[in-house]
Formats: C-alpha cells, structure tokens, sequence
C-alpha cells in the first residue's frame, strides 16, 4: 500500500477502494496514506510558491521559458525525481 502511495499514477479513487478490496486495516491505511502523501504535497507547494514568487518578481508576466527555468521550480522538480529514480539501471 506505502509503495503505491509513494509512486503516484495510480488514480485517487481506485486508490482508495484498492484496501477494501485486499481487507487492509484502517491503522495501515491512514499510516500508508500519510507517508505516501508527503512527497506530492511538498512539490505541489514548493512549485506553487516558486511560481508566486517568479510572478512576484516580474512587473510583467513571465513567460512559460522564465517559470520553468526558475531555481524555485526546477530545484524541487529534481530532488523529487531524483529520489524516485531507480538508479540500477545506470
């Protein structure tokens, strides 16, 4: 259940019926479902306040190149990414 909490992809609903349907109890549920959530929490917030802050800084509006580039958006992008590689097939 943890793994594919931490994976993501899988679509909210059938994600939570999958644990009635294997009988999971509600303790692992909840425990599954905190640890699971905390990665994409963290890079939904962090990307939205890197685009605040982009947005902020700019007196017009930026452009998609500027907020993609910007270290407040891609710096989280990578460590997300770079935890959840698979680094044996390197």
């Amino acid at each position: 259940m943890l793994v594919y909490r931490f994976i993501g992809g899988v679509p909210w609903q059938i994600s939570c019926l999958l644990p009635t349907l294997f009988n999971v109890r509600v303790k692992n549920f909840l425990f599954a479902t905190f640890l699971g959530i905390i990665p994409q929490i963290f890079l939904a917030v962090s990307i939205g306040s890197g685009i605040e802050k982009v947005i902020d800084q700019n007196s017009d509006v930026p452009g998609m190149i500027d907020i993609i580039f910007s270290p407040d958006i891609y710096i989280p992008l990578l460590a997300f990414f770079c935890t959840n590689c698979d680094f044996n097939y390197f």
